[in-house]
């Protein structure tokens, strides 16, 4: 596993675990009863996916993305403060974008980097 799909799985287990913290914490309180759950469970879910990103599972990346982007489009109508809006906001774009960019990326060896690719002398 690369370095990369490391760290999104890092990115994307601290957005879960931000995400959780403001909801232990009562955050979610804005008029909107069953989206502080959504983002409770969107948090729980995202910890499950994160570990499976940094187990290295490469269809876990996607689902990580879109859970970060939901934390991310739906915090800034839940939150009352900017205060804890933004650096959810910001965690999870970047857990978005980390995502994305390590499940998009190569971890299979070029041909030509391969060991096994001696030259033959005959």
């Amino acid at each position: 596993m690369n370095a990369l799909k490391l760290a999104a799985g890092v990115i994307a287990l601290a957005d879960s675990a931000l995400g959780l913290y403001l909801s232990f914490m009562g955050a979610f309180t804005k008029g909107y009863g069953d989206m502080a759950t959504l983002m409770f469970w969107d948090s729980v879910v995202l910890v499950i996916v994160s570990l499976l990103c940094i187990y290295g599972v490469h269809y876990a990346f996607p689902l990580a993305a879109v859970l970060s982007a939901v934390l991310a489009g739906v915090a800034p109508l839940l939150l009352e403060s900017t205060s804890q809006e933004v650096p959810l906001v910001v965690l999870s774009l970047l857990a978005l974008v980390v995502s994305v960019l390590a499940f998009r990326s190569k971890s299979m060896m070029s041909e030509q980097a391969n060991p096994m690719n001696l030259p033959v002398f005959g």
